[in-house]
């Protein structure tokens, strides 16, 4: 009489044991996953990318990011466009003196005559010592990782490298 106390004794720990593992065993299904994110990612090819960096008129400010100092002017980041150009020489008056197009841009830096900007997963280096003439000094190609959309803080699986047509990057996110 006493070994069937035993086995029931053991059952009492191995059956809370195997419904735990049961339990948490993962359930797939073969359906799509949706995006994590409410926004759309907006591509360039490498060549585009290398080309993009580029002064022009004067812009409309839409969405400000960064902003930095230096000397006279004022270098504001349009976010993933490019920076403005502004002359404070006179605070009262500030006028816009051009634009750089730098798309995937969210930050800036600066050094001596040089302005580092990030054009979405490069790091350029420009020349701003005549900022009505500014050239492109250098490019570190892969310097950052790609953008991460707005609302996230990382990039859905949906739109990682391997998901996409090759040579495309990340140069914004749109709504």
């Amino acid at each position: 009489m006493s070994t069937p106390n035993i086995y029931r004794k053991h059952w009492l720990f191995i059956l809370p044991i195997l419904s735990i593992f049961l339990y948490a065993c993962p359930i797939y299904t073969t359906e799509p996953m949706a995006p994590e994110t409410s926004y759309t990612p907006l591509f360039m090819t490498r060549a585009q990318l290398e080309s993009s960096v580029k002064s022009i008129t004067s812009q409309k400010l839409l969405e400000p990011g960064k902003m930095l100092v230096y000397q006279n002017y004022i270098f504001l980041v349009e976010k993933y466009q490019g920076v403005h150009i502004i002359d404070n020489s006179n605070p009262a008056v500030p006028t816009k003196v051009s634009f750089i197009r730098v798309p995937g841009c969210i930050d800036i830096a600066s050094k001596d005559n040089f302005l580092f900007v990030d054009n979405a997963v490069d790091l350029v280096t420009l020349n701003i010592s005549n900022v009505t003439q500014i050239t492109v000094v250098s490019r570190q190609r892969d310097a950052f990782p790609e953008l991460y959309p707005p609302d996230l803080g990382y990039l859905p699986y949906i739109y990682r490298v391997s998901n996409r047509e090759e040579g495309l990057i990340i140069v914004g996110w749109e709504k």
